[in-house]
């Protein structure tokens, strides 16, 4: 129950969420921006689709946009597998 302990983790989570808006879980965000909400077992304001693939689809097309124009990404030549592990997004692709 220290300063970094469990309540203190849990106190900067909520915080977090309430900084980017992510009032449900599981709340998706891609670059920065709300992509999809599941709540009560749907998807919901999921203008791009809410399958798998519609989100890898979405993510390959932002790195691909942002790596061509140098921004966002950090040093050029970080492949996608290696930007999105920075991001801290969670990757099951191939």
């Amino acid at each position: 129950m220290g300063p970094d302990g469990g309540l203190s983790m849990l106190r900067k989570s909520v915080e977090r969420s309430k900084t980017f808006e992510a009032e449900t879980s599981c709340t998706v965000r891609v670059d920065g921006k709300k992509r999809c909400i599941r709540d009560g077992g749907e998807w919901k304001n999921c203008d791009g689709g809410s399958d798998f693939g519609d989100l890898v689809r979405d993510i390959k097309k932002m790195y691909e946009e942002k790596n061509d124009h140098h921004e966002g990404l950090g040093e050029k030549g970080k492949t996608l597998r290696e930007w999105i592990e920075s991001e801290r997004v969670i990757w099951a692709g191939h």
